[in-house]
């Protein structure tokens, strides 16, 4: 709808001019146009994470080195000997004699056949131990079977003459320069020897008090001319420690209460 500039009056559709008073007709409004469509902004466009590596696996340090993937490799095989399929044990080194006599030996045969890495240099039936050598560091070792039985496993480094034995929990054969408890009866937990000492842990408990164990290995330290050395925590245990210098060696105790007495830990070592 046009109308008037100068008085404002409507005007019909098409007439230029008001008929009141003879001014030119405004331009109709221009119809409103609806705002321009908003865009939503693409998404940010981020770069993906890198995948993470993997984990780095700290590997398990052994006293021997290379002793510690044998002795794993013993381990698992005695535990799968029964996984084997009837097609592959001859394969895997399977001796069914041996296996009737003795079959720690042959799980541990099988075990050591089953790696390509491992090679069985010599088996001793009536001894009951097997010599295997790593072909990649050429480590030799011979492995006393029958410790498996008993809980325990023994090496013995065909090259260097030492000798690791770790578990078992039997009585331990502690060397004479350890002292040893009154009434005590100390269980082996890992002895080694070898070209340059000796030396092992074991523990035992008491009914006696944490104070009073602590008091006797101080005592014998010191008659025996050992530099010693203590820590205390009152009731519930502490540690000493004796060195001799001229002999070059260590035994470090450590006493902790435990249930119905105190338990104590002997760590000793000697240097040739």
């Amino acid at each position: 709808m046009a109308f008037c500039i100068k008085c404002g009056s409507q005007l019909a559709e098409g007439v230029r001019f008001c008929e009141k008073c003879g001014n030119p007709a405004a331009a109709p409004a221009a119809p409103i146009q609806p705002p321009p469509a908003q865009y939503a902004p693409p998404p940010a466009q981020h770069a993906p994470a890198p995948a993470a590596g993997p984990k780095k696996i700290s590997p398990i340090v052994w006293i021997l080195g290379g002793v510690g993937v044998l002795f794993v490799l013993i381990v698992v095989g005695v535990m799968v000997t029964g996984l084997f399929v009837a097609k592959k044990v001859s394969d895997a080194g399977f001796d069914p004699d041996l296996m009737a006599k003795n079959p720690v030996l042959a799980a541990a045969r099988m075990a050591s056949a089953a790696n390509p890495d491992v090679e069985v240099v010599k088996m001793d039936e009536s001894a009951g131990t097997l010599t295997i050598r790593d072909k990649k560091t050429g480590k030799v070792i011979t492995m006393n079977a029958e410790d498996v039985k008993e809980g325990k496993i023994t090496f013995t480094d065909e090259n260097t003459g030492e000798t690791v034995q770790v578990g078992g929990g039997a009585a331990a054969k502690l060397p004479d320069w350890v002292p040893s408890y009154p009434g005590s009866n100390p269980e082996g937990n890992f002895s080694a020897t070898g070209g340059e000492g000796e030396g092992g842990m074991a523990s035992f408990k008491t009914s006696d008090a944490a104070s009073k164990v602590l008091e006797f290995y101080q005592n014998e330290f010191k008659s025996a001319g050992y530099k010693t050395s203590s820590t205390s925590t009152g009731t519930e245990g502490g540690m000493v420690i004796g060195e001799d210098e001229a002999n070059k060696r260590t035994i470090m105790a450590t006493v902790s209460a435990a249930d119905g007495g105190t338990q104590v830990m002997l760590n000793y070592a000697t240097k040739k």
